[in-house]
């Protein structure tokens, strides 16, 4: 599962699983130290410093995997985001007369630097249709290691055509344009919510600036007109 996680990261190194055990390890060892040294600050002495610095063992494996969890997620929302362009320049390619292959890698290599995510994982599904005998268990594997909406109905449409022979170009531009309506209804939905979440901040920073610059110049001429007489 740890390993899937860090494919699903974009960590595909063999040696990913070895650092993330050792930074693991050095998590559940650092925690319990700062743990141990900070309790004595706070006036925290004897068994509860010891609670807290089991408690920091446990806090220090954690936020490693705190952070592989964000990682995974902020990949597969770029993909998210990325995939549905990839679709569409592999459209283009595959309607020009490109094979599947051929137009996967041209379209990778076309957009690696404005949308690196999903072109690297465009190179490495061809890589590995390169490599692989059962071309439909690897397309499989790739719609699970992405784990996203678009590309699990984008392996589908591949694994039917190439089981029936189906025109592949129209579906796929099909399904391209309806995962960009869903992008944008996900970034509406964000700015939606932005309203409500700068009410804090302007509770918090904004109104308190305000009362002390419109409020505050009549307090200190009443205070000093009390305090004259």
């Amino acid at each position: 599962e740890t390993e899937e996680k860090l494919i699903q990261a974009g960590d595909r190194d063999p040696k990913a699983i070895s650092r993330y055990m050792m930074q693991r390890g050095l998590g559940m060892i650092i925690g319990p130290f700062f743990g141990w040294m900070l309790a004595p600050i706070v006036g925290m002495e004897g068994i509860v410093q010891i609670g807290i610095a089991g408690v920091g063992v446990l806090a220090g494996g954690i936020v490693v995997d705190v952070r592989l969890d964000k990682a995974v997620a902020a990949r597969r929302a770029r993909l998210q985001s990325e995939l549905p362009v990839m679709i569409d320049l592999l459209t283009i390619y595959l309607e020009a007369g490109q094979s599947f292959d051929i137009g996967m890698a041209r379209a990778a290599q076309a957009l690696k630097v404005s949308f690196p995510t999903a072109a690297a994982e465009m190179a490495y599904l061809r890589r590995d249709l390169e490599m692989s005998v059962d071309r439909e268990t690897t397309l499989r594997n790739f719609a699970e290691q992405v784990n996203t909406q678009v590309a699990k109905t984008f392996i589908a449409i591949v694994v039917q055509a190439e089981r029936r022979g189906n025109a592949i170009a129209p579906a796929l531009r099909t399904l391209a344009r309806e995962a960009r309506k869903e992008a944008m209804s996900d970034i509406e939905k964000k700015a939606q919510r932005i309203p409500t979440m700068m009410q804090l901040p302007m509770f918090v920073l904004i109104l308190p600036a305000i009362f002390a610059s419109v409020i505050g110049p009549a307090a200190v001429q009443i205070m000093s007109q009390f305090g004259g007489n």
